[in-house]
């Protein structure tokens, strides 16, 4: 982090620098050692509610406890007071904007990193800073590149001078990712920058290109530079960060290894250089630099910083405000990587034409931005997911599988052909036990197949709602049913005809059937002893049968033609429907009972009580699979 970097080299320095205050936003346990080792005057915390826990974490790595401010105002306090020189400003985010501006007005040497303040309030920082009499020097890699190759005397574009301003940009991760894989993109692959370390917010901004979009308006007020003479180039190795490219031909860059230290010591040290501790660029290891113009269509959020800097009114504000609200909630798993930008299109959209007169419109302009823009996001995110690792056909051992390359789900055929499963994705700090002495584990055995992350949107199993488990558990026979009842349909439409059975002619005036209400003509359906033997489950043993039995009946109905055989699928579907809703554990009909009383409790039941239902579960259903087996072999060698 920017942080880290600046103690890097405030530590390489110690006779020139020294920590006045330091703040962290959770990051408590690594504040209180940073503290125990730079022993700065101040910490600044979020809130009050996190001293206490700052205090122990002091007590628990040193003794020293420095004085402690919080919030906002505790930021300006220290930004503004006269024992401090100069500001690292990093805290990502429009957060960080009220603490620099008050630096500013108080002519402190700024060190911005924090480019959410230029952004969204660009005239009013660079009025703050040529007010109070202080210095801005950037600190992001490009900016400084840039600071570094323009006139020493006023590090500003000159029209009569300079042709145009390049920022370089890496294409972050997915600089050769195919776009239809984009809805796919986790979190995790957002954040896994190739050249860069950097925060989840700012990683994902890279891989968006958002980030270069908000350097393209940071340049503008830092260099007083017209859009039109601003461009970016895609530069994969990350070697030279920016360029000016003067009018008699001249092209001046800053090249440089991938590491912080090296731009925040320059702008520490300004107008001297210091070490930085950085290593130093080889270029004899060097193979290539290359460089391509930026796709809008595969970067989309960096065309969308065009536009908002060529607009009239204040949509770079509206810009950065929807793109830290779609960004959280993409970390959150509660949009998918490709919807940031549409959320931030449409906030764009909304907004136009917002009157803004003075700093405060500003700030009503940024709370209004986040507030629709949250809004819009929970109805996109309302149909909440449950990730899914695989769908498989039969039980146990795996004997062919098929992964979709672009969901990741795995299709299976598992050995045992009784029946199937689908395994949901499970938070592993939450698994109920060792997989090797989970029976579910065992019966749909498989340690080969890595789980996959969730996706974009998606959950965990264990964190749906009962009544969601519930609806998931019970979507399975019901699809038995559907596909039995199209079946039917089917076969009545193409092949079936009427008959009406066993019709009354009249009941016998004060008769039992005359007192049910029935009438002449009434048909009576001969399905008594059906609905008696469900009932009672009367069943012959007979009927009883497994893989052999299905497989002899099905021959029987494949005789009566394609009918009698899609007729016999039909009831087979129905029969498999309704097994499944038998309250046995492992079974749909387990698990709906189990959420149903998870749900009536109003919390789960206990790990122990979960795992020996699931095992007893297990061996029901074992149970009745060996018992349709056997009756299979058993009528097997009576009719031989």
């Amino acid at each position: 982090s920017i942080g880290q970097s600046t103690l890097s080299v405030i530590a390489q320095h110690p006779e020139k620098f020294q920590v006045f205050a330091l703040t962290a936003y959770h990051q408590l346990e690594k504040l209180a050692q940073l503290t125990q080792q730079f022993r700065p005057h101040v910490v600044v915390l979020r809130d009050h509610q996190q001293i206490d826990d700052f205090i122990q974490y002091c007590q628990s790595v040193g003794r020293f406890i420095p004085e402690i401010l919080t919030g906002e105002e505790g930021l300006i306090s220290c930004a503004t007071d006269k024992k401090v020189d100069m500001v690292m400003a990093a805290i990502v985010g429009a957060a960080g904007l009220a603490p620099t501006i008050a630096a500013a007005r108080a002519g402190k040497k700024i060190l911005l990193a924090n480019k959410e303040s230029l952004v969204v309030a660009g005239q009013y920082l660079m009025d703050a800073v040529k007010h109070g009499g202080g210095l801005l020097i950037p600190v992001d890699s490009e900016h400084n590149a840039i600071f570094q190759s323009l006139p020493e005397q006023t590090r500003q574009y000159h029209t009569d001078e300079i042709d145009e301003i390049i920022l370089t940009a890496s294409g972050g991760p997915f600089l050769n990712t195919p776009i239809e894989e984009f809805a796919h993109i986790t979190p995790e692959q957002a954040c896994k920058h190739p050249n860069w370390s950097m925060g989840r917010k700012i990683s994902v901004d890279s891989a968006t290109m958002m980030n270069k979009g908000l350097e393209l308006i940071e340049a503008f007020w830092l260099f007083a530079c017209p859009l039109d003479r601003l461009k970016v180039l895609i530069h994969p190795q990350s070697i030279i960060h920016s360029m000016v490219r003067y009018c008699d031909g001249s092209l001046l860059a800053q090249l440089g290894s991938a590491d912080m230290r090296i731009p925040i010591a320059y702008a520490m040290a300004y107008p001297n250089r210091i070490p930085s501790g950085a290593q130093a660029l080889d270029f004899t290891k060097l193979s290539k630099l290359t460089f391509f113009e930026a796709d809008t269509k595969r970067f989309p959020c960096l065309a969308l910083a065009y536009q908002a800097l060529a607009a009239p009114d204040h949509a770079p504000t509206i810009l950065n405000a929807a793109n830290e609200v779609a960004v959280a909630t993409f970390l959150d798993r509660r949009i998918a990587y490709h919807q940031i930008a549409p959320t931030i299109e449409k906030a764009l959209k909304h907004f136009s034409g917002y009157a803004v007169t003075q700093f405060q419109d500003l700030l009503a302009l940024d709370d209004e931005v986040r507030a629709f823009t949250h809004q819009m996001l929970r109805e996109v995110a309302r149909l909440l997911k449950i990730g899914v690792q695989r769908f498989s056909i039969g039980m146990g051992k795996v004997i062919y599988r098929h992964r979709s390359t672009k969901t990741g789900v795995e299709w299976v055929i598992s050995l045992l052909p009784l029946g199937g499963y689908v395994l949901f994705t499970h938070d592993p700090a939450v698994a109920i036990s060792d997989p090797r002495n989970d029976p579910t584990e065992q019966l749909i055995g498989d340690e080969k197949s890595p789980q996959n992350p969730l996706k974009p949107g998606e959950k965990y199993f264990t964190d749906a709602k009962p009544w969601e488990r519930i609806l998931v558990a019970f979507a399975g026979p019901f699809a038995n049913l559907v596909f039995a009842t199209i079946l039917f349909t089917g076969v009545a439409w193409t092949d079936g005809q009427t008959i009406v059975h066993n019709q009354i002619a009249a009941p016998a005036v004060q008769s039992w059937a005359a007192q049910l209400g029935l009438k002449a003509n009434d048909a009576i359906a001969e399905g008594v002893a059906l609905v008696k033997r469900a009932v009672t489950l009367n069943v012959d043993n007979n009927v009883i049968g497994g893989p052999i039995t299905i497989a002899k009946e099905s021959g029987k109905a494949a005789q009566y033609g394609f009918a009698g055989f899609v007729v016999f699928l039909a009831m087979l579907s129905v029969s498999l429907g309704f097994i499944n809703l038998l309250p046995i554990p492992v079974l749909d009909g387990g698990q709906i009972l189990l959420n149903t009383l998870e749900w009536i409790r109003g919390k789960p039941l206990s790990t122990k009580m979960t795992e020996w239902i699931t095992r007893i579960g297990m061996a029901m259903v074992l149970m009745i699979m060996t018992f349709a087996i056997m009756n299979d072999v058993r009528m097997l060698f009576e009719k031989n």
